[in-house]
């Protein structure tokens, strides 16, 4: 059974719902809502109906007509757990944790032996930050099916978003291993939790499976791609990063942020982001509210926000145009370390003066500036007595 078919396995040959549910399989999802609105005034007391179309409706984000078809079909489901389920996660979407949090506690006791209604829970309470309540469901989904991948993939969000990076590799492994087959989605986080742990080796195995399953272009592509190019630049941090920036010119680095934004050359993408922790960045802050106007504590930075996040907003030469009077300064190395305190930023977006653009997340700042540090300490004069 699929995430977007309760109740399909209780189709027959002669089921007049049986073409809405192929229309599905085949992944002609608009035809699919037309098929099950017509059956809605057909087959007003099938309970599956609604639920199909409250699957559909979640899926393409319409939250609160999926909540009322899900309401639909708890009045005559023989299973209310797994529709009050659906229904909390609808909730969730819509932010109205209370009645996520209702729902759920419902159905806690009704789930009985429903591998994917223990599954669903551990998204609800995982989602609500209820950590242990949701371990709980997913031990109860893998007592049931111990080789439930998406059991383990779930779990490898969670574990990934508690924090617990090891265990969150742990999961995504598992949930790999017992795949029916490549799962880019798992590769992809398995391999962001391998950076937060310092194994760029594997991590690197992971990224590169992700392109040549989905390819350089598709969104989880080009984050794949990404990461590959700072790892790879990450190997070659430890060769000096404040000697390249010695030798670069601000019309270099606007010649190379231009490069990297139209082609994403991997080594250019890997260049820039050596340089970068070295660099002198310049911003107008949006407001000051201290003292010290060069604490990037004491202003409020721009931000851009994007479908991949929030990524605060500098620029790499102080002849910019766009630039304030009141403008500040700050070394790329504290602008990193200040992206990494921020939990709602996800890192930096540097621009040149046309207005070309490159995004870094933050998660392989810890590494580059443990490396830049490192370079830092050995290299600093000695003190003269």
């Amino acid at each position: 059974m699929t995430e977007s078919q309760e109740g399909h396995a209780e189709t027959t040959q002669t089921d007049p719902l049986l073409p809405g549910f192929k229309l599905m399989e085949e992944g002609r999802l608009d035809e699919a809502v037309a098929f099950f609105q017509e059956a809605a005034s057909k087959y007003p007391r099938d309970w599956r109906v609604f639920a199909q179309l409250g699957q559909l409706q979640l899926a393409n984000e319409k939250h609160h007509q999926a909540i009322y078809n899900f309401t639909r079909s708890m009045e005559t489901a023989p299973d209310r757990a797994a529709i009050l389920i659906l229904r909390a996660l609808a909730f969730l979407e819509i932010k109205d944790v209370g009645q996520a949090e209702a729902d759920a506690e419902q159905a806690w006791p009704l789930a009985g032996e429903n591998v994917e209604s223990w599954n669903r829970l551990g998204v609800i309470y995982g989602r609500l930050g209820e950590f242990d309540r949701a371990q709980t469901a997913y031990e109860q989904a893998l007592e049931l099916q111990p080789r439930a991948a998406s059991v383990y993939f779930n779990r490898a969000v969670m574990m990934a978003e508690a924090q617990d990076f090891v265990a969150a590799v742990d999961d995504y492994r598992e949930a790999l291993e017992v795949a029916d087959g490549p799962w880019p989605e798992a590769l992809l986080g398995m391999g962001v939790s391998l950076v937060k742990i310092d194994d760029h080796d594997e991590a690197i195995e992971c990224f590169r499976a992700v392109l040549e399953l989905k390819g350089a272009d598709s969104p989880m592509g080009r984050m794949a791609r990404r990461y590959l190019s700072e790892l790879n630049a990450l190997t070659e941090a430890d060769a000096a990063p404040q000697g390249e920036t010695q030798a670069i010119t601000p019309a270099q680095i606007n010649d190379l942020i231009r490069e990297v934004s139209r082609h994403q050359r991997e080594e250019e993408v890997a260049r820039l982001f050596r340089v970068l922790v070295a660099l002198p960045l310049y911003t107008n802050p949006v407001q000051i509210e201290g003292e010290e106007p060069q604490d990037p504590d004491a202003v409020r930075l721009p931000v851009f926000n994007g479908e991949e996040g929030s990524y605060v907003v500098f620029y790499a030469d102080e002849q910019d145009e766009r630039l304030r009077p009141d403008h500040i300064a700050l070394p790329g190395d504290r602008v990193m370390r200040w992206c990494m305190d921020q939990g709602n930023i996800e890192g930096l977006m540097v621009q040149n003066t046309v207005g070309d653009n490159v995004c870094y997340h933050k998660n392989l700042f810890p590494a580059l500036l443990a490396r830049y540090d490192r370079f830092m300490a050995e290299h600093q004069p000695e003190n003269q007595d």
